[in-house]
């Protein structure tokens, strides 16, 4: 499955299961209609990392052509 977001700045993007998205390292496992999946490394306070699976929710409320954006609503 592929989806179509929107950055902050306003620049659609495609991605796709596999690409990176994200400050994290995040990578995309899933894309549902409501949500992208990700995994991200975070410092785990020990000198080391861990991996998270971490959901960013989809906004449908912007067309482009014809064409449903999603709007990421990344923190």
């Amino acid at each position: 499955m592929v989806a179509l977001i929107k950055d902050p700045l306003g620049v659609i993007h495609q991605v796709r299961t596999g690409n990176y998205l994200g400050q994290n390292h995040g990578r995309i496992l899933q894309i549902f209609e409501d949500r992208i999946e990700l995994t991200e490394i975070f410092p785990n306070g020990l000198g080391g990392y861990e991996e998270r699976r971490s959901p960013i929710a989809l906004d449908d409320n912007d067309v482009l052509e014809g064409v449903k954006v999603m709007n990421a609503h990344i923190q």
